[in-house]
């Protein structure tokens, strides 16, 4: 259908589903102009844009431990999806770093249902008694602030927090989120520039384009 109706290239964020790679293959066979960004399809060697998720993951595990921190549980999105990896790979990391060992009890994916993902920290908290949450997206921690508001938990007294993506609303949740800030609009601008470039030269790229912005942890209240 996009081949049919002549659309000149495509920004692409994946959900995940291995499904999708024989569609980007054909496309890529065809030299179809298309950059990916954020989530992207390990897979393949595609253009991309991507926040660096590792360096973001393990400098938000790191503050939680330097906070005196032991049980960090990381909750998070489909295992498949790159963003995952990379952000659990930066969870580990910082662990092994701190000589903690890596515990997979404390580790959850979520979908994207917000009633699978509160049920899914109810859960969390209610059996491995973490003392601090490292959420793979804001859209989770927003879970997981209402899985505490109903559980009675202080915090970050009780129970630390922090998200990743910086939402527009992190300061002024109640306490106000500490998070990983995603270049976002940097992401879109570069992907965009990168993808407008390969519709006006017509031409595959002589290699492809993999570019990684950096995060920044913002703390507030919710880690302190």
């Amino acid at each position: 259908h996009v081949i049919a109706r002549k659309m000149d290239g495509m920004l692409i964020s994946t959900a995940g589903h291995p499904s999708q790679l024989p569609l980007f293959k054909e496309l890529l066979q065809k030299d179809f102009p298309m950059v990916f960004f954020d989530r992207v399809p390990a897979e393949l060697n595609v253009h991309k844009v991507v926040a660096d998720n590792f360096a973001g993951a393990f400098n938000a595990t790191e503050h939680l431990l330097l906070s005196g921190k032991k049980r960090i549980a990381h909750v998070t999105s489909l295992s498949m999806l790159s963003i995952t990896q990379e952000r659990l790979a930066g969870y580990k990391a910082a662990l092994e770093k701190h000589h903690l060992p890596f515990d997979e009890n404390l580790v959850r994916f979520c979908g994207f249902s917000s009633e699978e993902a509160f049920d899914t920290i109810v859960e969390l908290i209610d059996k491995e008694h973490p003392d601090a949450i490292f959420t793979g997206s804001d859209r989770l921690a927003l879970q997981s602030y209402e899985a505490i508001k109903k559980l009675a938990i202080k915090v970050p007294e009780e129970l630390a927090f922090i998200g990743f993506t910086n939402l527009n609303v992190a300061n002024l949740l109640s306490p106000s989120l500490t998070t990983v800030v995603q270049p976002s609009y940097e992401i879109g601008q570069m992907a965009t520039e990168i993808l407008l470039d390969l519709i006006d030269n017509k031409k595959k790229f002589s290699q492809y384009q993999a570019i990684k912005l950096p995060t920044e942890l913002k703390i507030r209240e919710s880690s302190k």
